[in-house]
């Protein structure tokens, strides 16, 4: 099960799909609270005009990826692919959140992560917003 985290305004809100078991993972706007919960971070600078937002995780991430994201429509169904590899980490762990200053565009998406689960099944995740509330998830998508 994938739980992916939400945060806007108020509490974090969940959204469930049923895959192969997978962490939390959670994703919302960084703010000194958020932050303060972590003695070390990863920080990469996407885009200068975009804002921060956190990922994190309750198990050990390997080979974690932060991506550009593409997108194919072909009348029937969308589909989203792997683009290019931006930013790298060998382990995203419980106690050293990732924080990306980035652009989260409306619409399609353009950003996201892609890392190796427990099973070392590669796994890709779009980062999505809300447009009722502004919250942010991490979607999965399969590669094409």
């Amino acid at each position: 099960m994938i739980l992916a985290a939400s945060c806007g305004e108020g509490q974090p809100q969940s959204k469930t799909t049923e895959e192969s078991p997978s962490p939390t993972l959670q994703i919302e706007r960084a703010t000194d609270q958020v932050l303060n919960k972590f003695d070390d971070l990863y920080e990469y600078n996407d885009n200068d005009y975009g804002e921060k937002i956190v990922i994190r995780t309750d198990v050990t991430l390997k080979n974690l990826n932060f991506i550009s994201i593409g997108y194919e429509d072909t009348g029937e169904q969308a589909s989203f692919f792997a683009e290019d590899i931006l930013y790298s980490i060998n382990e995203l762990s419980p106690k050293k959140a990732l924080v990306i200053k980035t652009f989260i565009s409306e619409g399609n998406p353009s950003r996201g992560i892609s890392f190796l689960d427990e099973n070392s099944i590669k796994r890709y995740f779009y980062i999505s917003e809300n447009g009722m509330d502004s919250s942010l998830s991490l979607i999965e998508f399969h590669k094409q």
